[in-house]
This record gives C-alpha cells, structure tokens and sequence, in this order.
C-alpha cells in the first residue's frame, strides 16, 4: 500500500459503516461497551465527514490517539491534513478529496498491557472506496486504550515500511 493510500486509508478510518467489531474479554481492561464506543465514535463521525465541521470537530480528532504514530504520520499529521482539507472543501465548492469508504469485518483482538502501563489491541479490517470502481485493502492496526477510550494508535514507525 502507497504512503499516500495509507495515511486516506486512516483518515478514511473516519467513515465507518457497519462495524462488526470483536471484543477482547474484559479481562484484558477493554470490553465490549469500550468497543461499542469505539464504533459509535466512528458512525457519529461518518454522516458529516466531507463537511469543514466534521473535519476540525474535537470529536473526529479525539478519534487519534495522543501518541498516534503510523508510518511516519504522527497525530498533529493527520489533525493538520483533517484542517487543510476543511479548509480546502469551503475554496473547492464543498467537493471534499478524502476517500468515503467503508470498513468490513472489523475486530478488535490481542489487547495486551506494555513495559509502559498502555493497554495496545490489534483492529483488523477491510476498507473499501466504491467510487467509479471498487477498491477493497486489508489492514491491521493497533488501538490504544487511554482515559477510558480506544483511540487509534497506528504502527508506531518513523516512516512508510
């Protein structure tokens, strides 16, 4: 997957439909209401995503994780693009470039406590844009749970693997 497929693919993470999502056991610190969160925080986030609000919302970008880091793209990346691209919808006619996808067969599985007290889950997937044709990509990515939430965490690498 190409850089810039990764970090729409994240960005896209924020149009969610149809989370079928998993549970680890609650054993692990994450149960199934902290994952029905997760999903609800997503589906809010869907119907207005092409929207400048939705964008720059609080809610959308409380969805990455303090420490969010994926190939390279760091949280303040992705709340930067998010606010570029808000302010880019307004000058292109409420035409917005971040892909609407969908995420299939989503499950949150392997949540195990680190060296550093974080509680890090696995989310597999498959994200699909259907626009003039239908791309579908499988994906895994870690979640954190922070503050008595799932955030997206992503790879934790410096740069693009």
């Amino acid at each position: 997957m190409t850089s810039a497929f990764k970090f729409f693919a994240v960005v896209g993470f924020c149009a969610i439909t149809g989370l079928g999502l998993n549970a680890c056991s609650s054993s692990d610190g994450v149960t199934q209401g902290d994952i029905d969160a997760f999903k609800a925080s997503y589906s809010s986030s869907l119907a207005g995503l092409s929207t400048q609000a939705v964008l720059t919302g609080s809610a959308l970008q409380d969805l990455f994780d303090a420490k969010f880091l994926d190939s390279g793209f760091s949280r303040a990346d992705i709340v930067a693009a998010l606010n570029g691209e808000a302010s880019a919808i307004q000058s292109a006619g409420g035409y917005s470039s971040v892909p609407q996808v969908t995420l299939a067969n989503a499950s949150v599985t392997d949540c195990v406590g680190t060296t550093q007290g974080d509680l890090i889950c696995t989310l597999s997937g498959t994200l699909s844009n259907q626009d003039a044709d239908v791309t579908s990509v499988q994906f895994t990515t870690q979640l954190r749970m922070a503050d008595g939430k799932l955030r997206l965490y992503g790879d934790q690498l410096t740069a693009f693997n």
